[in-house]
């Protein structure tokens, strides 16, 4: 039977599917509302995919780390005088070396990841931040009384982890003290939960 996740690996598709579903207001609002980048902030970008983001980001160090060498290359040609773009799994020996980050991204990647390797995630974030930077995470979200169309779209999602609110909380406490969550149903067309979590290393 035809996977619709498998196509999603071709950048050109996952942007217009992204593009099909997104409410365009709120990717601005994410970034000045959750991000909060200034010009000159060094940001790591894991799981960057193509790099859409930097569209709505001032003038910043990017790092941009993803395992698809389709999406890196889109990222390359696109935005290759912004920022560095790496075809590898980032870790503590792969991340630019001699860097203090003021804002880690995780943008749609801990649903894909067991709890073991969010756990993982979370201090690799921590690891690379400065004092007071922040990792600012956002996936979908299961919550109570999820209505069909959202438990449609977590079934087609190409990430097997999808959690609810208190199990993404319990991951992140596991590593940072300060956490801030906001669930969402109005980021998409459709309604579907996403959770948006700003981890502050003190």
């Amino acid at each position: 039977m035809f996977d619709v996740r498998k196509i999603l690996a071709f950048p050109s598709v996952y942007t217009f599917f992204q593009n099909l579903v997104r409410n365009k207001k709120y990717t601005a609002e994410y970034v000045g509302k959750y991000i909060k980048p200034k010009e000159g902030d060094f940001i790591l970008d894991i799981g960057c995919g193509p790099a859409e983001i930097l569209e709505h980001l001032p003038r910043v160090n990017y790092y941009g780390f993803d395992l698809s060498s389709k999406y890196i290359d889109e990222a390359k040609r696109r935005y290759g005088d912004r920022g560095y773009f790496f075809c590898q799994e980032v870790s503590e020996a792969a991340a630019p070396a001699n860097k203090s980050f003021d804002i880690v991204l995780a943008n749609n990647v801990l649903h894909h990841l067991i709890d073991e390797e969010a756990v993982k995630l979370f201090e690799l974030a921590k690891s690379c931040l400065r004092p007071g930077g922040r990792l600012v995470t956002t996936d979908g979200c299961r919550a109570e009384n999820e209505g069909i169309i959202s438990k449609i779209m977590a079934s087609l999602d190409r990430g097997k982890h999808v959690r609810n609110k208190e199990q993404y909380l319990t991951l992140a406490h596991k590593v940072f003290d300060n956490v801030e969550c906001y669930f969402r149903t109005d980021t998409a067309k459709i309604p579907v939960g996403v959770l948006i979590m700003c981890c502050k290393k003190d």
